[in-house]
């Protein structure tokens, strides 16, 4: 983990009847403003990453420069001696105990055949987190300390599950000294960290000011994690004094009933943002019906004319029995059939998004049948749509297709703005940007797709560079190594056309 780095603009910690701690803007906010830039209190790689993934930088290894490994525990691994070095002040403290482990377990898999066996996220995130307390007390409460834990909340079974962590903890510590001075008050810390801890990408940490901000579906900032973890806090929509900031916990394109399961079972509290607050869709609906809701809304079975045009009415499961506000008709059975499509789409999706990595092909395979099977009875921007076509985006990455790269990116971002709306942001050239992560990601999937299948037209791909750049700039900050590596692409692309003006050529590296 890289040293302390913490910005915070206009914007501070109340407590406040309902939210609790939170936090507020102390002035008015412009949309896309920095607020908060804060490095984790504690942070490890997660398990399915450890083997490929900086335990300092948490970025991937690189093709050409394979990670180094703690060559004490032969468990960690570093992009370079300097990454090791700053990670060295925490990780000298485990370093013995990973060791011990990976040594004792030599014998029984040189006989099993299994593969070294590794702490699980949370006991190696624990382990780290009291290493932190003994080396500074103080700065320990004064994170740990306000933490909501819900201890009561939690069941049985989550509970349990909790001990056991505990136990492994206590296990590959090997020091008592370090633990709190009962079991009660380590079984409240492991509460605390079950509901606060955030995912990276490829890592899980803790932090000191971000747990103040409470969620909401329809959020008003958004946090992105760049190198070792660092977040960055920013406003995704002019925000007034004195007002809320909001993030999504969660997937903010799921469903409303996917969406309030998943804050249920996972933060134990039922959501009552805007979104899930709402009374249930009626027969209202139209094609005007507001954006916010059309990740759960399905199209009119009705063809209402003689050419058998569909009707543009809308519905959901919950509205099944009203009437279509455009064409009255009501057909449940119809509605019926769709919903039980639908469910065989969910269980496609959910095939493909265990299989995108370790069997693409079957992936791809079940992706693209999910995506013609709900054509005509979705609107584009249902969360269903939307979860198909990110998983098949990676997997056509994977596959180097850059033309459907670029075709299905462009349907991607039609959704966002469909369901994101009018939250924008003015970029360098005028233009309206809306600089939600997931937007200037999809716009830099569509430019690097774009240099190989528009190489007679350089302008085009320089003018999606620069979109994506201006876009990555203000959600992902200009040092993000994604920012960085579009940068230089952007740059290449920029020669090549000066070269194509002098006769030149050169390709793309």
């Amino acid at each position: 983990m890289l040293g302390k780095i913490t910005t915070v603009n206009n914007v501070h910690v109340e407590t406040r009847e309902g939210s609790g701690r939170c936090l507020v803007a102390l002035k008015p906010l412009a949309h896309g403003a920095l607020l908060v830039n804060e490095a984790p209190y504690v942070a490890v790689v997660d398990e399915d990453s450890l083997d490929r993934a900086c335990s300092a930088c948490f970025e991937p290894a690189d093709g050409d420069q394979p990670l180094l490994r703690c060559s004490a525990c032969q468990t960690l691994r570093y992009c370079s001696p300097t990454c090791q070095r700053a990670d060295w002040a925490i990780h000298k403290g485990e370093c013995a105990s990973l060791k011990r482990l990976r040594t004792s377990m030599a014998g029984a898999r040189s006989k099993s055949g299994a593969s070294p066996v590794v702490p699980p996220t949370d006991v190696r995130l624990m382990c780290r987190l009291l290493l932190k307390r003994s080396q500074d007390p103080a700065e320990f409460d004064r994170v740990m300390g306000p933490m909501v834990s819900n201890k009561s909340l939690h069941g049985q079974a989550a509970l349990q599950a909790m001990g056991n962590c505990l136990v492994m903890v206590r296990s590959l510590l090997a020091n008592d000294a370090l633990l709190l001075s009962n079991a009660d008050k380590m079984l409240e810390m492991t509460c605390k960290m079950a509901m606060n801890a955030m995912k990276m990408e490829r890592a899980v940490g803790l932090f000191e000011l971000l747990p103040t901000i409470n969620h909401s579906c329809a959020p008003n900032a958004s946090i992105v994690f760049g190198l070792g973890g660092v977040a960055r806090l920013v406003a995704m929509e002019p925000i007034a004094a004195g007002e809320e900031l909001f993030v999504s916990y969660i997937d903010m394109f799921q469903a409303r009933r996917k969406r309030q399961q998943e804050l249920k079972t996972r933060f134990l509290f039922d959501c009552r943002c805007r979104l899930c607050s709402n009374d249930k869709p009626g027969p209202t609906m139209t094609v005007g019906w507001p954006v916010d809701d059309v990740r759960d809304v399905l199209q009119c079975t009705n063809a209402n004319d003689s050419k058998g045009k569909r009707c543009n009415g809308r519905w959901t499961e919950e509205s099944k029995h009203e009437p279509c506000s455009l064409c009255g008709s009501c057909d449940v059975a119809a509605r019926d059939e769709v919903l039980v499509k639908v469910a065989k789409v969910h269980a496609l999706y959910d095939h493909a998004a265990k299989n995108q990595h370790s069997d693409p092909q079957v992936a791809y395979t079940d992706t693209t049948k999910a995506l013609n099977a709900l054509a005509g009875l979705t609107v584009r921007s249902h969360s269903l749509v939307i979860q198909l076509r990110s998983v098949l985006i990676e997997i056509l990455i994977g596959q180097l297709d850059y033309k459907q790269i670029a075709a299905v990116g462009q349907e991607q971002l039609a959704s966002y703005k469909d369901i994101l709306g009018q939250q924008t942001v003015s970029g360098s050239n005028g233009s309206s940007e809306i600089a939600w992560p997931m937007v200037s990601t999809v716009c830099t999937d569509i430019f690097y797709a774009t240099q190989w299948i528009e190489t007679a037209d350089l302008s085009k791909v320089e003018a999606l560079g620069k979109d994506a750049l201006s876009r990555l700039c203000k959600s992902h900050g200009e040092q993000h190594p994604i920012s960085c590596r579009v940068r230089e692409v952007l740059t290449d692309v920029q020669h090549q056309q000066e070269a194509i003006k002098q006769g030149k050529t050169l390709i793309f590296q």
